[in-house]
């Protein structure tokens, strides 16, 4: 009888044994396909904010050679007495342009700075 639990033990220990490795390839897949996602999805977030960074510089160029911008989300133009403040809205970034009588302002500043 003592032989048979042994034995039954056993059996028992070396299923759990085998049934273990199964359960930790599992997770170490799931880990490697979510962390697939992540870098992917990070990638993707890098490379919206050097593309908005750029084009925000080249807009920045182009309203201090007087020209249009490339791209603008939104684009106001304020008058007040002598001075005009043009903003164009790029997203995740903003140009500010100031003309006054004696000089002209670019500025670009995050969407999530006051003017």
């Amino acid at each position: 009888m003592d032989n048979k639990t042994n034995i039954e033990q056993q059996v028992t220990e070396e299923q759990i044994q085998m049934a273990e490795p199964k359960k930790k390839e599992r997770k170490k897949k799931k880990r490697s396909v979510l962390s697939i996602v992540f870098n992917i999805l990070g990638l993707i977030i890098i490379l919206i904010l050097v593309a908005e960074l750029i084009i925000g510089f080249l807009n920045m160029q182009k309203l201090s050679d007087g020209e249009e911008p490339i791209w603008c989300l939104d684009n106001k133009t304020e008058e007040k007495e002598n001075k005009t403040t043009r903003t164009c809205n790029l997203g995740l970034y903003r140009i500010i342009k100031t003309d006054t009588d004696k000089e002209t302002k670019i500025t670009l500043q995050p969407f999530f700075l006051s003017e």
